[in-house]
């Protein structure tokens, strides 16, 4: 074997290793990039990389993105915030030029990645059950919030919604991909196994977003799909069952701290987001919800009181001027004496689409605005449609919801498995085809 095809090997190696990383601690991920790089590097071959890059034109929007952001450090203020971003966003540069525009990503390979997310929740949801019940143990009682929502996952630097997140992806991973080298014969049991035990752990994480698209879109698009190729074994009747009977459990359970999220969004005054004054509310009295609403609401006034719209505060002001208005609506964001520090401090916008306006303009929206929408158009007639439309779909949604680039545990799952769809719409023909 040659050495650049050794290199490649390796890359591989290394992107399930990062698939498998991406719900733990964002130091793993970290350093997993790191390799890929160096192994991207040490593969050499950079003439077709570059002629790769060329040709893969929607490449060129993430690159943008990224360019604009690092720009945006000439005018940004506070040039320790910016590098800081600039750093985290590495991803949005590397993985276009080493996967998006890399060699086509063989199907064994793909399947390799698809499942080291499939064992690497599984082996999450095992560890926060445990832990759960470890802290129960310690207590001497069953506390019942240990097992829910972001009890659930203490420990753990992403959240219990971006936690669903990745769980709702490796769900449909299982239910969708058209498998030829894994979970086949005896293993399919291990594919049953995985998936109950997965949806029980995305039902305890109880993120209402994504629990309304797992139901109202994965589960129909799941039925659908066994109806149209009539496949109907034990294991998928056993898991259409499981499905219906957890959305009774959802829906109809009285006092289950799942249905009580939903319960919560109407039992505060969404008037509270158009308050003129804060100082004398309790952060309790906000629900995600009307966090969100208000939150939008200072990001429109900053933007109009700064004009912003052409090129934005930049990347490394964006996070002073949100604080700055919150200090201006009765915020405490200095932690002096013994004043304790709104828990509001340096919180984004939960929108990454006004997030990016806001931190680089127009320009910079509409490029994040690509990113997000064109995916869509290419999936009708690729043979992974099923899972990157899910993929695709709930990442947009969560995107209305989250500053999902403004974390790590949204930079590194969307740009990993942004960049393994576009590697297999531009370089792997046997992957288009109609079915």
């Amino acid at each position: 074997m040659q050495w650049a095809d050794k290199m490649q090997t390796m890359q591989y190696y290394a992107l399930c290793l990062l698939a498998f990383f991406i719900p733990f601690p964002f130091l793993f991920g970290s350093y997993t990039i790191a390799l890929i790089a160096v192994l991207w590097l040490l593969r050499g071959n950079y003439r077709q990389g570059l002629a790769n890059l060329v040709s893969r034109k929607w490449l060129w929007v993430w690159i943008g993105f990224f360019l604009l952001t690092a720009f945006s450090y000439t005018y940004s203020s506070n040039k320790d915030q910016s590098l800081f971003d600039i750093g985290a966003k590495a991803s949005i540069l590397l993985l276009p030029l080493i996967i998006g525009a890399g060699p086509q990503i063989p199907r064994k390979w793909l399947e390799r990645i698809l499942v080291s997310l499939n064992y690497s929740i599984s082996f999450v949801a095992l560890f926060c059950v445990i832990h759960a019940v470890v802290r129960c143990y310690q207590e001497g009682y069953v506390y019942v919030p240990f097992f829910f929502y972001h009890r659930l996952v203490e420990g753990f630097d992403a959240s219990a919604v971006y936690m669903a997140l990745y769980t709702l992806f490796s769900i449909s991973i299982m239910l969708l991909t058209p498998w030829q080298h894994y979970y086949k014969g005896k293993w399919r049991v291990l594919k049953v196994v995985f998936i109950v035990w997965q949806l029980i752990f995305f039902i305890m994480l109880s993120s209402r977003l994504l629990l309304l698209l797992f139901f109202l879109l994965l589960v129909p698009f799941y039925i659908r799909k066994a109806f149209k190729y009539k496949k109907w074994g034990w294991g998928r009747l056993v898991i259409i069952a499981l499905l219906f009977v957890s959305a009774g459990i959802v829906v109809f359970a009285t006092d289950n701290p799942v249905k009580q999220r939903y319960h919560d969004i109407f039992q505060k005054d969404l008037s509270i987001a158009w308050l003129p004054d804060y100082k004398n509310v309790p952060q309790e009295s906000f629900n995600n919800v009307t966090l969100r609403l208000m939150l939008w609401r200072f990001g429109y006034e900053i933007m109009q009181e700064n004009n912003l719209w052409l090129m934005g505060a930049g990347n490394g002001d964006a996070t002073d001027l949100q604080n700055q208005k919150l200090a201006q609506y009765g915020f405490d964001v200095d932690a002096q004496g013994d004043n304790k520090r709104s828990e509001f401090y340096d919180i984004n916008l939960h929108n990454m689409f006004f997030e990016a306006l806001l931190m680089l303009g127009i320009l910079g929206a509409l490029l994040f605005t690509l990113m997000a929408f064109v995916p869509v158009f290419y999936l009708r007639d690729m043979e992974y449609r099923h899972i990157f439309f899910i993929f695709h779909v709930s990442v947009l949604f969560f995107m209305f919801q989250e500053a999902i680039l403004q974390t790590q545990a949204g930079i590194v799952y969307y740009s990993l498995f942004s960049m393994v769809f576009w590697n297999l719409i531009y370089s792997n023909d046997k992957q288009l085809i109609k079915k």
